[in-house]
């Protein structure tokens, strides 16, 4: 039995900041949340989670879009946020030498957010990311969903919890396909690393 990290992250964003791939004035892609789940597997029993938000030092201020879409509001960052450095730590430390895996790039925009704020990425460059959609997409080409819908997308129960786009509520929804492609496909894509 292995420990395996399944991490999702919700960062800055605005109208049509997708598509022009954050390119507009001031706009840049700063985490806001970020939730991990620690899972033994192959059993893909949770062992342990995490869920943090951090403080945007470019774009302090969220916007209407990014609360509305997220559900992570102005008054829970500025109460419970932390500085990214602590953000980082806390991630380390609750990742440890686990391989840790998300439905995209979210490990790219761990390292931009601490290039944004000037700090040091020396430890996520210790750690092991693995993207799992790409894993996914190599059994199901057509995917082409967010994490968060990934639970309905191959027709099982929602997980408990918010909603997509929620990063705890995301990292239910790729548990949820990881056992799916485990139980019914019989691929185990965490070896495919």
């Amino acid at each position: 039995m292995t420990f395996k990290i399944i991490f999702d992250t919700e960062f800055t964003s605005w109208e049509g900041a997708e598509e022009r791939d954050w390119s507009g004035p001031n706009e840049a892609r700063e985490i806001v949340q970020i939730a991990a789940l620690k899972i033994s597997w192959p059993t893909g029993q949770i062992i342990g989670s995490l869920d943090i938000v951090a403080k945007p030092k470019l774009n302090p201020v969220l916007s209407d879009y990014f609360i509305a879409l997220t559900g992570v509001t102005q008054a829970r960052v500025d109460k419970d946020g932390l500085n990214f450095a602590d953000v980082l730590k806390r991630f380390h430390a609750f990742c440890g030498k686990d391989i840790a895996g998300s439905f995209g790039h979210d490990a790219a925009v761990l390292h931009e957010t601490a290039q944004l704020q000037n700090i040091s990425s020396d430890i996520l460059t210790e750690m092991q990311f693995l993207n799992l959609r790409d894993s996914m997409r190599q059994h199901e080409p057509e995917l082409r969903i967010n994490s968060g819908r990934l639970w309905s997308y191959f027709g099982l129960p929602k997980p408990h919890g918010a909603d997509e786009h929620d990063a705890l509520f995301d990292c239910h929804s790729i548990l949820a396909a990881l056992n799916y492609f485990r139980d019914v496909r019989g691929i185990d894509l965490w070896m495919e690393k």
